[in-house]
């Protein structure tokens, strides 16, 4: 065996970076006024990430998280949404815009506290199971089976003509 030679050392990872995202933000701002207005009084962080983002092999394309009361004193903010930048500009915007509403979905607002402030916290996923689970047993859930009934209202509105294309 070669001397000073360490078997089975994996390289360094690469460490991230995180950088504004103003691009983001501007989107962001859209997707609270026509459907987040719950976060209209949140103090929410926009980033981005640079670098491989995975999670037990799979690609994470975003993250939200709320502030820890000491963070939330030294930035003010509620909510940071870090977004995986390569995913972000590898997509075209229906797909961003599909990213940053799943994460925007994900902060809400609860009752206010006896000051009178908003409780901000961390909404779960309404929806979680295995492919091989539904293919096995169909939709089994009531959460599995609103799928149906959000695809159809999908369905339906995608149809309606976009407001301010006629001549």
């Amino acid at each position: 065996m070669a001397r000073g030679r360490r078997i089975g050392v994996k390289p360094p990872k690469e460490k991230p970076e995180y950088k504004d995202a103003p691009e983001v933000l501007e989107m962001a701002a859209r997707l609270i006024d026509d459907v987040h207005g719950h976060l209209a009084e949140a103090r929410i962080k926009y980033m981005f990430r640079t670098g491989k983002w995975e999670l037990k092999g799979k690609t994470i394309y975003g993250k939200a998280e709320k502030v820890s009361a000491k963070w939330k004193y030294l930035t003010e903010y509620d909510f940071v949404v870090t977004i995986n930048r390569d995913i972000w500009f590898a997509n075209k915007v229906e797909i961003r815009q599909a990213i940053l509403d799943h994460e925007l979905t994900h902060c809400s607002r609860g009752e206010d506290d006896k000051q009178g402030n908003p409780k901000w916290y961390i909404q779960p996923h309404s929806v979680e199971d295995f492919t091989s689970i539904i293919s096995r047993h169909g939709l089994w859930t009531a959460g599995l089976q609103n799928i149906i009934k959000a695809k159809e209202e999908y369905e339906q509105v995608s149809m309606l003509p976009e407001t301010g294309t006629e001549g």
